[in-house]
């Protein structure tokens, strides 16, 4: 089975969109052992359309569009491709009904016929139910000119409503077509650089495996793939000897959620003090499901008040050493864990960008306290970039030092 990818939209083309469902698929393909041939980006137009599928099926027996299944005037993907087909449409009842029970929950009046246009499914194609929105996906098997068996599976665009009919629906019935999958293992790599991760995987190296990196912020997503299930095994012992506890757990993929996992097991608490931050740490821990299980709060202590009189900062330590210091991210830590009844805690401070900074105290200057129970870490940092990437560094390096301290890593 050879899977080609094409994502239809303006919005891809022109930048206002982030593709994040080409990354999805493809790393779900990846995981059951899939690795794409080509992927393409179109606009909505029917020759570029028409093009993609001449090119995608003269490579592939399977094409997944996303995108174009809407109600609006430039989801056109469903008719161009029926067009394409040689198919026309039939309405389908389960789809139309699912439409008119969404709308009705939106306790909306004035129902848009436009709407019951996402009903209308090609002939000979089966409709992919949307269990989170309106538009359904498209499951049309054909054969080419010379009898060969070919497959297009149409999703919509929205994130929220492609990634569950994709993993849910999709991937189990592409699975009982795959004759000889890949074997593979995906890690999660907590704490290190990429270059470091590559710099360590060279012993393990080999023609008969691929390996692949992914750095995004906190850890490192580490892909092994052979075709030699023995081999591959031996090399997953040699990745877990050599990462040890930067290895995030089976059912982790975030550090955060093993920091929630570690904490609930013992029934500990957990709670963060944030000053250039402004509560990026707290909303990362509350994403996961289940964190209320473990945290307590935070306090967004911008202000220079806020670190005294709520956290307990002595002034003359900010006095002394200034409100970006070592001592005064310790100080934050401590009074936040002793406020909110935690066993553990994360405090940050410093000077995000791009105004603020001076010689002494550079725009990047950041410092991080971590404690768990009587045990405190404080580390200076200077990250580099733009205000927001310095605050999802300090965000990301937080949550790994911490984890490291539960750990024992430090």
């Amino acid at each position: 089975m050879k899977i080609s990818i094409i994502s239809i939209g303006d919005e891809l083309l022109k930048g206002s969109t982030i593709n994040t469902n080409l990354a999805h698929i493809g790393q779900k393909l990846f995981e059951s052992g899939i690795l794409p041939i080509n992927s393409l980006t179109i606009p909505d137009s029917e020759k570029e359309m028409r093009d993609a599928f001449d090119f995608a099926f003269s490579l592939c027996d399977v094409v997944i569009t996303t995108g174009g299944l809407g109600p609006t005037a430039d989801d056109v993907s469903k008719d161009i491709a029926a067009s394409y087909f040689g198919r026309g449409f039939y309405e389908d009842e389960d789809s139309k009904a699912n439409i008119i029970e969404r709308w009705n929950k939106l306790n909306r009046k004035d129902f848009p016929a436009r709407l019951l246009q996402q009903a209308k499914i090609p002939e000979g194609a089966e409709p992919i139910k949307n269990i989170t929105g309106t538009a359904p996906g498209i499951w049309l098997e054909s054969e080419d000119p010379d009898g060969k068996p070919r497959l297009l599976i149409m999703l919509p665009g929205p994130p929220s409503e492609l990634r569950p009919m994709f993993d849910d629906i999709v991937m189990p019935r592409l699975r009982k077509r795959i004759e000889n999958p890949l074997k593979s293992k995906l890690f999660f790599v907590a704490g290190m650089a990429e270059s470091i991760v590559e710099e360590k995987m060279q012993p393990l190296l080999c023609p008969e495996l691929s390996v692949a990196y992914c750095a995004s912020p906190g850890n490192v997503r580490l892909f092994l793939s052979s075709a030699d299930n023995a081999l591959l095994r031996k090399k997953i012992e040699g990745v877990q000897k050599i990462f040890k506890k930067h290895l995030l757990p089976e059912n982790c993929s975030l550090p955060v959620e093993h920091i929630i996992g570690l904490l609930r097991t013992k029934n500990l608490r957990l709670a963060t003090a944030e000053s250039c931050t402004g509560g990026l740490i707290a909303s990362e821990i509350t994403s996961v499901s289940g964190a209320s299980d473990v945290f307590t709060g935070s306090v967004i202590s911008y202000a220079n008040k806020v670190k005294t009189d709520v956290l307990g900062v002595a002034p003359e330590t900010i006095e002394n050493f200034g409100a970006v210091s070592a001592e005064c991210a310790s100080e934050m830590v401590s009074g936040v864990c002793e406020k909110l009844a935690a066993d553990a805690g994360i405090a940050v401070t410093g000077i995000a960008g791009p105004g603020g900074g001076t010689k002494e105290k550079p725009v990047g200057l950041v410092f991080i306290a971590v404690k768990f129970y009587g045990e405190l870490v404080v580390k200076r940092y200077n990250f580099s970039g733009t205000r927001e990437a310095i605050r999802i560094r300090a965000l990301s390096m937080s949550i790994n030092m911490l984890r490291e301290l539960i750990l024992g890593m430090n």
